[in-house]
C-alpha cells in the first residue's frame, strides 16, 4: 500500500468517461492505497457515483485483484507508486481535484517501527504538499489507536489522548498518525488547505487482508473454516467495535464532499462494543459452529518479545459524524460477518488452488 517500487504502470485515462452525476459535478479523485481493502471499495463507490479515480498503490499489501472489475473502466487510472516518491505522485495526480490518503503501514507488532514512522510521515507530507499547491481538499485516514490508553469512553475527537511509554514500539503507529493529523491542520491554517482527518475504528468485510493486518475477525474466520483453534492475544476481554466496509466508505465519501467537515477530525466507527472473546463466538456461529469455539490464548510477550501495551476498551463517539456528515454505521456485526463469510471462504479456496 505504501512502500515499494516507484515504477508507474498506468491503466487507460479518464478521457471519454460518461459520468452519471450531473453536469459539472464529477470530480477526479486521487486515492493512495487504492489496491488495498478500503481503497478498492472506495474506488468502486466513487466510480459508481460517476467520478473519476486515479489509484496509487505500491502493491506491498494491496492487490490488483481488488481492482479487477475496474481495469477496463475509462474513468479509472492506476499508478504503481511508493507514496514517498514525491515526483511520481506529482506526475500521477497533476489533474486530480481531490485526494484521499489511505496508504500507510500499521501497528508494528513484530517490528518495522522505523518503516511505519517513515512511510506514514513522508507519505502524508507528500500528499499534503502536492494538494496545497491548488488547495485541493485532502481526506486522510487516521486511526482509533491515537486514543491510546484513555479510559474516557466513548472516545470523542476532542478528548485528551493517552499514549503509553515511547519505548513501547506499538505506539509508533499512533504517533505517526497524530503527526499526520497535526501536519494536516498546519497546512489548513498556514496554506488554506481543506483537510479532514478521519479516525477509523476496526473496519472489516470482503477483501480484508487474511492476516492479522486485516484484523482479528479475518484470522478467526480462517481458523474456523480450517477447523483450527482461534488465537486470542491476552485474555480476550479487551473490547473493540467493528465497522463494516460499506458503512466506512459511505462516511469517507460524505467527508470528501461535505464542506462542513473541512478542518475537523471525525470518528468513523460502529458503536457496538464487543469483547474479542465475543467476536470469536460470533465468527464461530457465522461459520456454522455449534457451542463455544476452541480458543488458544496467546501471551503478548510470546510474539513481541517485548512489552506490548494493549488497549482494554475502544468504542467511538460518533456525534460529530452524525452532525456534520449525517452518518452512522448501519450494519451490525452479525450481519456484516454473514456478508463477509462467502468472500472469505472463496478467497481461501483460491489461495489453496494457487498453492
Amino acid at each position: 500500500m505504501a512502500a515499494g517500487g516507484a515504477q508507474a504502470a498506468t491503466t487507460p485515462g479518464v478521457q471519454g468517461a460518461a459520468p452519471v452525476v450531473g453536469p459539472g459535478d464529477a470530480r477526479r479523485v486521487a486515492i493512495t492505497g487504492a489496491a488495498g481493502f478500503i481503497g478498492s471499495h472506495l474506488t468502486d463507490r466513487l466510480l459508481a457515483l460517476g467520478h473519476a479515480v486515479c489509484g496509487i498503490d505500491d502493491l506491498s499489501h494491496g492487490s490488483l485483484d481488488n481492482l479487477a472489475r475496474q481495469q477496463d473502466n475509462p474513468a479509472f487510472t492506476f499508478h504503481r507508486l511508493d507514496v514517498r516518491d514525491r515526483d511520481g505522485l506529482l506526475r500521477a495526480t497533476r489533474e486530480c481535484d481531490l485526494f484521499v490518503h489511505l496508504a500507510a503501514l500499521k501497528i508494528p507488532r513484530y517490528g518495522n517501527a522505523l518503516a511505519t514512522l517513515q512511510v506514514n510521515q513522508q507519505g502524508a507530507a507528500n500528499v499534503l504538499e502536492l494538494a496545497a499547491g491548488g488547495r485541493r481538499k485532502v481526506v486522510l485516514a487516521s486511526t482509533s489507536d491515537v486514543y491510546g490508553l484513555s479510559e474516557r469512553l466513548p472516545f470523542a475527537e476532542d478528548d485528551p489522548l493517552v499514549l503509553g511509554p515511547p519505548s513501547v514500539r506499538r505506539w509508533a503507529y499512533a504517533v505517526s498518525k497524530l503527526h499526520d493529523e497535526q501536519l494536516a491542520f498546519a497546512y489548513a491554517e498556514e496554506r488554506g488547505l481543506p483537510v479532514v482527518p478521519l479516525r477509523f475504528f476496526g473496519t472489516y468485510g470482503p477483501r480484508h487482508h487474511l492476516s492479522w493486518w486485516g484484523g482479528p475477525q479475518s484470522v478467526f474466520l480462517t481458523c474456523c473454516l480450517q477447523g483450527r483453534p482461534l488465537p486470542i492475544h491476552g485474555d480476550g476481554l479487551q473490547t473493540r467495535s467493528f465497522t463494516f466496509i460499506d458503512d466506512l466508505v459511505t462516511g469517507i465519501v460524505a467527508a470528501l464532499f461535505a464542506p462542513a467537515a473541512d478542518g475537523q477530525v471525525i470518528n468513523l466507527g460502529a458503536t457496538e462494543e464487543v469483547t474479542i472473546r465475543e467476536l470469536a463466538r460470533q465468527v464461530h456461529q457465522a461459520c456454522g459452529g455449534v457451542g463455544e469455539p476452541a480458543l488458544e490464548l496467546v501471551p503478548y510477550d510470546s510474539f513481541t518479545g517485548k512489552r506490548y501495551d494493549d488497549v482494554r476498551r475502544r468504542v467511538p463517539c460518533v456525534a460529530r459524524a452524525r452532525r456534520l456528515l449525517g452518518w452512522q454505521a448501519q450494519v451490525g456485526l452479525a450481519a456484516g460477518l454473514a456478508r463477509t463469510l462467502p468472500w472469505h471462504r472463496d478467497r481461501l479456496a483460491q489461495e489453496a488452488r494457487d498453492g
